[in-house]
């Protein structure tokens, strides 16, 4: 897939990446596949839940259409847009080192499988953030530590506290208590 050029005045100003309309609408699609299949087939919602906000899917479903709308709204904004200017494109390539990526993606995935119960939810998810901050070329240390504490904190704070979700808390359950 190649990136295509936006001229004015015979100079290329911005570029559109083709790699941006397929990763929208890839994840509009997925997120359709969520919403259709792996919601309904995981999720069990009890047949007394009579007002949809007060059901388990019902997070999901709206987190699943948010994320669908985003991928759309990514593939228009890459069609149609005014493109990406050169320059901040210049020297970044996310594909670059994708299968060590993708691995520590994976295990990410493994930690949150297996460690919230010995570690607790909130510093798996402080550690998790971290290595995604990492991954994704965060450069700001001082923002990477703000967003890899205050992201999953707060995440944690709705789970536990309004949404009334009993999430493993490991040895920091004592500390929670208090």
């Amino acid at each position: 897939m190649s990136d295509t050029s936006v001229e004015a005045g015979g100079a290329p100003v911005a570029r559109r990446s083709m790699r941006d309309v397929v990763f929208g609408l890839a994840t509009a699609a997925v997120s359709l596949v969520f919403a259709l299949v792996v919601i309904p087939a995981f999720i069990s919602v009890p047949a007394s839940v009579k007002a949809a906000p007060l059901s388990p899917a019902f997070l999901p479903y709206v987190l699943t259409g948010l994320i669908g709308l985003l991928g759309l709204v990514c593939a228009a904004q890459a069609l149609f847009g005014q493109g990406v200017p050169k320059e901040d494109g210049e020297g970044f390539d996310p594909a670059s080192g994708w299968f060590w990526k993708a691995l520590l993606v994976l295990v990410i995935l493994a930690a949150f499988c297996w460690l919230p119960e010995s570690f607790g939810t909130l510093p798996v998810a402080i550690f998790a953030m971290a290595v995604l901050l990492v991954i994704g070329g965060e450069r700001s240390w001082m923002t990477g530590v703000a967003v890899a504490i205050l992201v999953p904190l707060f995440v944690w704070l709705f789970f536990t506290q309004v949404a009334q979700v009993p999430l493993p808390e490991g040895p920091l359950e004592e500390l929670i208590a208090l």
